[in-house]
């Protein structure tokens, strides 16, 4: 379902014109490696959404119709604005993506759909820049020292010790510390996505999920 991205600054993205099952779900893409069927080809009625994310605008381990990009668009096809405008809404997310990732999606595969108003899933572990999740792992190019246990062990130790100094012991607290590399890049990866969206007259919603031990 993944290959390495030619895009600089991303590392993966889902392959085009997959129809199966995957991890137990049914999944297909069209095209452009997106989630779901074709883009609506453009009209004056035409409003179009686009949604970025990772695993939870996805829609890991729901069927397409379920994912909640899927279901605002049925909810806005049913509204009164319905009457009078088609909405096409669009589902950018990816598995393990994180907000530098959705900013280099937007730039190169969101803004020329002239989406109105873009879409930002946030869920808390998003300042995850280092490698930790599979898909990342598998992706990024190796990191000489990763190949020698003593040296991983000693790299978890010293991120746990960050994790009670900076974050009280609490990860997402971590995460977010002000100042530091991980929440910075959170930082940086929102005002391109600003810069962007205001070069194109589109409007931008951050929608936050939490994540519940």
């Amino acid at each position: 379902l993944y290959r390495p991205s030619s895009i600089p600054g991303l590392t993966y993205e889902m392959v085009p014109l997959r129809n199966g099952t995957f991890e137990g779900m049914p999944v297909r893409t069209n095209r452009l490696g997106m989630r779901g069927g074709e883009p609506a080809p453009p009209d004056p009625s035409l409003i179009r959404v686009v949604i970025l994310g990772d695993s939870f605008t996805f829609g890991f381990g729901v069927a397409e119709e379920q994912t909640y990009p899927r279901r605002l668009e049925k909810i806005l096809d049913e509204s009164p604005s319905g009457r009078e405008h088609r909405f096409d809404v669009l589902n950018l997310g990816v598995v393990g993506y994180t907000s530098r990732d959705e900013a280099v999606v937007l730039k190169r595969k969101t803004l020329p759909f002239d989406p109105r108003l873009v879409i930002i899933g946030y869920v808390l572990n998003d300042p995850e820049i280092d490698p930790r999740q599979s898909l990342h792992k598998h992706f990024d190019p190796p990191v000489w020292w990763r190949r020698f246990h003593v040296l991983r062990l000693l790299h978890l130790g010293w991120n746990w010790i960050d994790v009670y100094r900076l974050g009280g012991g609490d990860y997402i607290r971590y995460l977010h510390a002000p100042g530091r590399e991980k929440w910075e890049s959170v930082v940086t990866a929102f005002r391109e996505i600003r810069q962007a969206t205001r070069e194109r007259d589109a409007r931008v919603m951050l929608v936050i999920f939490p994540m519940v031990p």
